[in-house]
């Protein structure tokens, strides 16, 4: 079960480090397309809501497949 909780964790950083990038490189061309929405302004604001919301997510998914994995070969 801790197993899942640092995949959920390493799994959220690596996400967070692959959408800054993307997130600055997307942001003018979507600006264009939105209108005046700019997707690295909104990222780089709300940054440690939308890490919160992934890392929950992911250490949910990592502890409840854990759990099920562990299940499985307890009653084997």
């Amino acid at each position: 079960v801790v197993e899942g909780i640092i995949h959920g964790l390493l799994a959220s950083a690596i996400t967070m480090a692959i959408f800054y990038p993307l997130t600055w490189w997307l942001g003018p061309k979507a600006e264009n397309f939105f209108g005046g929405f700019n997707l690295f302004d909104y990222y780089f604001s709300h940054w440690f809501s939308i890490f919160g919301i992934l890392l929950l997510t992911g250490i949910i998914l990592g502890v409840i497949s854990a759990a099920i994995a562990v299940r499985k070969y307890l009653r084997a």
